[in-house]
């Protein structure tokens, strides 16, 4: 069975224009409708490569905005735990002075009764200070990277990203074309 011929289209253009492309045809060997079909297709294969990167883009965008939200996430997490350590002690802190301050308004005013009692407010206040020293040396916050640093490496692995997603890509749309 002899494939059907396609019904003809008429095209309209500049006499400039159908001379260029004629000659075009004429030095390539091809008609001047092999020549125009050429062109189209050749466009429109421009096209979709130029999808393909514009989709590698978006999709290493996203990447990258998903890998600093996550870090931003983190640090936010790490922060928000110095942040309570720091007020724990501080709190503790805060007892420990004023509990300091009655002691030593006790023997400023020389009222203190009994030294004993007053030696285990002190070694209370020592255990106390001991466990602060504990919670802040126990929070060991890690180093973190600032959200900068976090754009700028994942920018240089976003460029190896797209040239990659596009090679798939673009191998994708050659398998369903065939």
């Amino acid at each position: 069975m002899e494939p059907k011929q396609q019904p003809p289209y008429p095209l309209r253009m500049t006499p400039e224009l159908r001379a260029a492309l004629e000659s075009f045809a004429e030095s390539t060997k091809r008609s001047l409708n092999a020549e125009i079909v050429e062109r189209l297709e050749g466009s429109l294969s421009q096209n979709a490569m130029e999808l393909l990167i514009t989709q590698a883009k978006l999709e290493t965008v996203r990447d990258s905005f998903q890998v600093v939200a996550q870090e931003a996430t983190n640090q936010i997490s790490v922060l928000t735990k110095a942040n309570e350590v720091g007020r724990l002690a501080a709190n503790s802190a805060l007892e420990n002075f004023d509990e300091l301050a009655e002691i030593t308004q006790e023997l400023f005013d020389g009222d203190v009764r009994d030294i004993v009692a007053l030696q285990v407010r002190f070694d209370s206040l020592k255990r106390s200070r001991q466990t602060i020293e504990e919670q802040m040396n126990r929070f060991d916050a890690p180093e973190m990277p600032t959200l900068g640093e976090v754009v700028r490496a994942r920018g240089k692995e976003a460029n190896s990203s797209i040239v990659a997603k596009v090679q798939a890509n673009a191998k994708a749309a050659k398998r369903s074309v065939e």
